[in-house]
């Protein structure tokens, strides 16, 4: 089970997170991306993916999910791109 797939970084100081309050992440709103994010989760081995508790984000991953397409190798490579510049949600104590 994935989770958190259109999630993109943790909230930057001071950030304005009226516009989802209910993410505690900052989501992956743009639609390219969030639309990038959620079929490179849907693109893995997993049973099913769980969308964000946002209403908007939710209809989103609806919409994404409904049209769903595979990811493309440019796509990766973009989405690789991006995350270069985000700070990790979740950080590994190796």
């Amino acid at each position: 089970m994935a989770i958190k797939a259109m999630a993109k970084s943790k909230w930057p100081e001071g950030a304005d997170r009226s516009q989802f309050p209910k993410c505690w992440y900052q989501p992956a709103s743009d639609p390219k991306l969030a639309s990038m994010a959620l079929r490179f989760t849907l693109s893995q081995p997993i049973t099913a993916a769980v969308p964000s508790g946002d209403p908007k984000l939710f209809k989103m991953a609806m919409e994404v999910a409904s049209n769903y397409t595979s990811i493309t190798d440019e796509e990766i490579e973009e989405l690789k791109r991006i995350a270069q510049d985000q700070e990790p949600i979740f950080e590994l104590d190796i």
